[in-house]
């Protein structure tokens, strides 16, 4: 592999345990994975994403295999923040005798999944959006019926201006990470990112488990949902979970390097800009911390050499579109495979069967 697409940084966490037993039932309990999908999968317009098998990427890159979850189309949301954005505004509005407004702080996809979960309720929604989010994601917003607001800055102050105007006007912040007034959202949208995970191991062939997950990260909800559900369901035998992040919005590793909740010092100019998020979350760090074998921090060249990879269907794979952000997973596995060390601490090779998620479409 190019010398070019190996890691900005990365940390290999001594931590991560296969035999440790299931811890995090406080956070993510294996019952609330069961009432997530009971209650997703009777979503009249629910279906699974593709598991998308890339036999000529794995043959390229020497590796086993490589399948690549598709969330392209989910729910007509255009990626796996639906899971978790719909079935949280559900749960968050539950026994509420009427309909409250909700708000949401996000760079795009959280976001649009909130308003569409509003719209299906009939709820008002009030998104929190930074004011450089392109244009086109502040429209697909709009589109759902929701109000959008821009703030100046990034995430982060969008996730405090979100938290303080519902603080001060009595509505239900439905976030993906922890901020004032959120309650148990956080957990009710990594709940909903669970469905994913089941839906890989319903999906996967009898007897051929992934062995290395490759999952990008902002706040690290969905990385550390399908982590849980994985740890519950598999055991000892679940896959080595590798989290990948922009080199300019590197929380999670900077988090695990330090051993504690840690900021990302970087600018969070990046083309993975769904990615950019400065503090991660802490529920999701919580699982990471004790299950994450490596987190990676990666070039925007690597990403765009993903996308670029998926685009043109290697050795008659399916063309797959994709942004950079949903591309990561495969940065990360890239930048992995171009430093020989790493490539044997993670014990990548022929024998590896990889497990990517495509985490929005085009």
């Amino acid at each position: 592999m190019e010398p070019s697409l190996r890691p900005v940084r990365s940390f290999l966490s001594r931590s991560a345990d296969p035999a440790r037993p299931y811890p995090w039932g406080g956070i993510l309990h294996p019952s609330g994975h069961e009432r997530a999908y009971r209650t997703i999968s009777r979503w009249q317009d629910y279906a699974p994403t593709p598991l998308v098998p890339l036999n000529g990427l794995a043959h390229h890159l020497g590796l086993g295999k490589v399948w690549f979850k598709h969330e392209g189309e989910r729910l007509g949301a255009g990626s796996c923040k639906a899971l978790g954005g719909v079935y949280g505004v559900q749960r968050a509005v539950e026994g509420r005798g009427g309909c409250p407004t909700v708000a949401a702080a996000s760079v795009g996809n959280h976001g649009r999944a909130v308003a569409l979960g509003a719209a299906r309720l009939g709820c008002r929604a009030v998104i929190f959006l930074p004011a450089s989010a392109p244009p086109e994601r502040k429209d697909r917003i709009r589109a759902l019926g929701a109000e959008l607001r821009e703030v100046a800055g990034s995430y982060d102050q969008a996730v405090e201006e979100a938290a303080a105007c519902a603080r001060e006007q009595g509505w239900v912040v439905v976030a993906d990470t922890v901020s004032p007034g959120a309650g148990n959202t956080p957990i009710y949208v990594m709940e909903g990112y669970t469905v994913l995970a089941r839906e890989v191991l319903d999906q996967m062939p009898p007897g051929f488990l992934a062995t290395h997950v490759f999952l990008q990260a902002g706040v690290g909800g969905l990385a550390a949902a399908v982590a849980a559900f994985f740890w519950a369901a598999l055991g000892p035998a679940r896959p080595l979970l590798v989290v990948v992040e922009p080199a300019e919005a590197d929380g999670l590793l900077e988090s695990a390097r330090r051993n504690t909740l840690t900021p990302s010092r970087g600018s969070l100019a990046t083309a993975m800009d769904c990615l950019a998020c400065r503090l991660p979350s802490e529920p999701a760090w919580k699982i990471l911390q004790g299950e994450a074998r490596a987190f990676l921090a990666v070039s925007d060249a690597a990403a765009e050499a993903a996308v670029g990879l998926l685009a043109s269907g290697v050795g008659g794979d399916p063309p797959i579109r994709t942004r950079p952000s949903g591309a990561a997973g495969l940065a990360g596995l890239l930048a992995a495979l171009a430093d020989p060390d790493l490539r044997q601490a993670l014990g990548l090779g022929p024998a590896s069967r990889v497990l990517l998620v495509g985490t929005e479409g085009p």
